[in-house]
């Protein structure tokens, strides 16, 4: 067998794949991890909708869309939510259209609160700009970038393609725009060249309100134990070395050093 084609089985019928070896390696996981929908419902394969107190915490941890339910599924669920919601997100995007329509979903609705746990990159950066307040997590980051697609056809299909690439990122660079209170010609710029922001420069640019506070004491518990290092931060002066003792071993050096100079 070619082996760029990669003969994928894993409990079921036989996939057979142009695949790099690496490739080959993510298709076979991802095959071994899929789990069947659960008896009482559909499993949720990207998302989490968890109850707690008067806020309704829902997790998106995984892509957008792809590997997971469509857009429609998610909204069909948050619709029936009542009271505030918190969006915490840690997700390296996905399928543009249903990033702007969860979205959409969630900016609809007022007592959204969006908290970027890890990386909202893409799609999720869209997404993160949904709450009524927006929040990253120390150590977060935030990623934009123009959107992206894949088209087989002749000159003329590849043109219209980027016609409506172009449409679609400027579209994109609105909602950061809106977000922000800036001017959306900014934003595609800064999408042209894959913006990357930390915590802070993401609330600096307007992308976030706040970093997410932590409780008194855990910034401390967490912090480096420098004295581990000192000695390499302050190395000790050099000391001169002390001259030996009267009637050591190197007396006759010096008797003899004595004689040559008298």
């Amino acid at each position: 067998m070619n082996p760029r084609w990669a003969d994928l089985r894993a409990g079921r019928q036989a996939v057979r794949l142009p695949l790099s070896p690496v490739r080959q390696k993510m298709a076979l996981d991802a095959l071994e991890s899929w789990r069947e929908p659960q008896a009482e419902g559909r499993e949720r394969g990207w998302f989490r909708i968890e109850k707690a107190g008067g806020v309704t915490q829902v997790n998106i941890f995984d892509e957008i869309s792809w590997w997971g339910i469509s857009a429609q599924e998610f909204a069909d669920e948050i619709a029936g939510i009542k009271g505030d919601l918190e969006v915490h997100i840690n997700s390296p995007g996905g399928d543009a259209f249903d990033g702007v329509t969860i979205y959409n979903a969630l900016a609809s609705r007022g007592g959204v609160t969006t908290v970027v746990d890890g990386l909202a990159a893409s799609a999720a950066s869209v997404i993160a700009m949904a709450g009524q307040k927006r929040v990253m997590s120390p150590g977060a980051m935030m990623m934009i970038h123009d959107a992206l697609a894949l088209c087989i056809g002749n000159a003329a299909d590849m043109r219209d393609t980027a016609v409506l690439l172009d449409k679609v990122s400027d579209n994109i660079a609105t909602v950061y725009a809106a977000a922000a209170g800036t001017p959306a010609d900014g934003w595609r710029t800064a999408m042209q060249s894959e913006g990357w922001y930390t915590a802070q420069e993401a609330v600096d640019a307007g992308l976030a309100h706040e970093i997410a506070k932590r409780p008194d004491g855990k910034a401390a518990d967490a912090k480096w134990d420098t004295s581990l290092f000192a000695r390499w931060q302050q190395p000790a002066a050099p000391q001169a070395p002390e001259p030996p003792a009267p009637g050591s071993a190197n007396d006759w050096f010096f008797d003899a050093l004595k004689g040559a100079t008298a």
